[in-house]
């Protein structure tokens, strides 16, 4: 036996293999003979080819490639030298970096087996952020970290345009072991997000209070949520996010949409929960 969320283009939902007549609740969520699975499995597949926008089953949902994951930028073992102006910071030049520091975006730098997260800052002003680690050289607090990361773009007759990053120590090391890493968001391919249009009905979700109100600002009710059922469009851009796909689960007095959000499902009850 095996786990499917049952169909809810028909209800109750029902399907005969060899013979055997098999019934389960639409949008519920059963275990079923591998047989029976088979079915469920061609009718999502069929579903997401005809229409991508709705058809999508529970087992294409968890396993989508959607959640924050981390990207490394650097990893090496580097000899430092000491500078003209203070021989205590030691500093190395990587001419073949090729990416520029994002604003607000948190890395993960380790540092001789220790890991830091640090947030690029813009020291000089220029709009593009340079440095991040200690900030202690520009009169900032010491804030413990014994680097300091500095990431510029360049430009010269031998290389052209280039981007330099420079590991500063302030333990005068003469070499070190430097990560880094940035996190990465991983969204769903567009081809699966609803587009909102097309009659479709939109649902918008304040994940912060865990309401669901239609477009005219109320409360979405269970009778509008099962008459809309697989017609809904649960937007969360209200909260910074983005349009999501859901599977459904309901009885008598209420509706679960159950949404998949950076790798963590959230269920989002419209009604009481079941006693």
């Amino acid at each position: 036996m095996v786990k499917r969320i049952i169909p809810g283009n028909m209800s109750p939902w029902e399907c005969n293999v060899n013979g055997v007549k098999y019934v389960y609740p639409a949008g519920t969520e059963q275990y079923v003979p591998a047989e029976v699975a088979a079915i469920i499995d061609a009718y999502w597949e069929k579903q997401e080819v005809d229409y991508p926008e709705t058809g999508i089953s529970f087992n294409d949902l968890r396993d989508r490639p959607f959640g924050e994951s981390t990207e490394v930028l650097f990893d090496q073992r580097v000899e430092l030298e000491p500078t003209e102006d203070a021989d205590w910071i030691s500093s190395f030049i990587d001419e073949e970096h090729t990416e520029l520091l994002e604003a607000g975006k948190t890395y993960t730098v380790t540092y001789n087996g220790v890991s830091y997260k640090c947030v690029p800052v813009d020291v000089d002003g220029d709009g593009v952020p340079d440095f991040m680690g200690n900030l202690v050289l520009f009169g900032g607090e010491d804030t413990g970290e014994p680097f300091l990361v500095n990431v510029v773009p360049g430009n010269n007759d031998v290389l052209g345009e280039y981007i330099s990053l420079e590991i500063i120590s302030l333990n005068a090391d003469t070499s070190a072991t430097v990560k880094i890493e940035k996190s990465v968001i991983h969204t769903i391919d567009p081809k699966y997000l609803p587009s909102g249009g097309g009659g479709k009905v939109i649902y918008n979700w304040n994940s912060n209070a865990d309401t669901l109100t239609d477009e005219s600002g109320n409360t979405v009710t269970v009778e509008q949520a099962k008459n809309d059922m697989f017609n809904v469009v649960i937007d969360d851009r209200f909260n910074g996010g983005f349009r999501i796909p859901y599977i459904i689960l309901f009885g008598d007095d209420y509706v679960q949409f159950i949404v998949n959000v950076f790798g963590e499902e959230t269920t989002i009850t419209v009604g009481k929960m079941p006693k």
